[in-house]
């Protein structure tokens, strides 16, 4: 027979964080400063969507139960003890927090002014100071779907399995300011740059820096914009002397959006296979991450960022004053579905 832990011995996980270390290492925010401003921030879209469903868990323990999940990727079979809860029960408690904490953080990821971009480019952009964009695809293996439509579109053939793919697209300074919405592994890279909306955003002049497999030169071509890449082989044997030093110089610097993938693989939630009962949430999931880590010290720190104070010690304008969010997703907040719940719903055959 199972024996019964008294009531007066049961703790949750919240008792022993009792330092910065501790917090970091399970949610990835550094300071209870910005633990605590980001549930008041929850709280405050709970006032504004009316909603006054009471939760055996308070504010604080629901948004730890969310960033423990996301952050060290355990089972929620491991999470839900820590928080006296059952499986289902915190189940239901992510689902719920990631729909919130999406509308909360998604302010975070936007896209600059060029007149912002000029004033953080760090030194080491002297070379290429019309750099708006530094762009770059991740994946993430999934569990294998009943669907065989689906696993087509989900294979990667670099990976060898089923994946998600998205586009990440970083300033100069190193900020996350662009995340596109999940795709099946089988998406190619241009595909999905010209398939996001990425591209909309680009102004006649801009350089985006990218590597070899983005062959979308003739895109920005037609924008207006410069593709800056390392130079090709092409049928030569090798390069020539001043082709291999501006490979060199591109890769000292596009290694930053490499920087800002692995922060965001850092949370072990994208970096274990992601169970195919999240692929509903993978949109929200990558956004809400991609938040987290604009919210965190800059990758480049050799300029002052702006707008900055104890938040996490990143820029906190945003999330402070944008958090304003359209009546549809008020209505939906408790079951909108991202586009990746029905993946046989899109128009391309790349597309999830």
């Amino acid at each position: 027979m199972e024996e019964q832990i008294p009531t007066s011995r049961i703790f949750t996980v919240i008792e022993c964080i009792k330092t910065n270390v501790h917090l970091s290492t399970f949610t990835g925010i550094n300071s209870f400063t910005g633990f605590e401003k980001l549930a008041a921030l929850i709280d405050c879209v709970l006032v504004r969507l009316n909603y006054t469903v009471n939760f055996v868990l308070d504010t604080r323990e629901r948004l730890l139960l969310c960033l423990m999940k996301l952050k060290t990727g355990l089972p929620f079979s491991a999470v839900a003890p820590l928080f006296n809860l059952s499986s289902t029960t915190c189940i239901k408690y992510f689902h719920f927090m990631v729909d919130i904490l999406y509308l909360v953080l998604k302010n975070t990821i936007r896209w600059p002014c060029r007149e912002e971009i000029q004033r953080t480019t760090p030194h080491c952009f002297e070379k290429y100071p019309h750099t708006r964009v530094i762009i770059d695809c991740t994946e993430v293996y999934v569990q294998k779907v009943n669907c065989i439509d689906c696993r087509v579109k989900m294979y990667s053939f670099y990976y060898g399995g089923e994946t998600i793919k998205f586009l990440v697209g970083i300033a100069p300074s190193g900020r996350v300011t662009f995340i596109s919405v999940i795709y099946g592994g089988r998406a190619s890279d241009k595909f999905i740059v010209t398939d996001s909306g990425f591209l909309d955003l680009l102004e006649p002049e801009d350089e985006v820096m990218a590597d070899k497999g983005f062959l979308i030169e003739e895109e920005l071509s037609n924008l207006q914009c410069k593709l800056i890449q390392p130079a090709f082989l092409k049928k030569r044997r090798r390069l020539n002397e001043d082709e291999g030093a501006e490979n060199v110089e591109i890769a000292r610097v596009r290694v930053h959006v490499e920087r800002a993938i692995q922060r965001i693989k850092v949370f072990r939630i994208l970096h274990y296979v992601l169970p195919s009962h999240l692929l509903s949430k993978a949109d929200k999931i990558v956004t809400i991450i991609a938040g987290l880590v604009n919210l965190q010290p800059p990758i480049i720190a050799d300029k002052p960022v702006e707008n900055t104070d104890v938040f996490m010690g990143g820029p906190t304008e945003d999330i402070e004053i944008n958090i304003a969010f359209d009546s549809t997703q008020e209505n939906n907040a408790d079951s909108e579905a991202s586009g990746t719940g029905n993946i046989l719903n899109a128009n391309s055959e790349n597309k999830l």
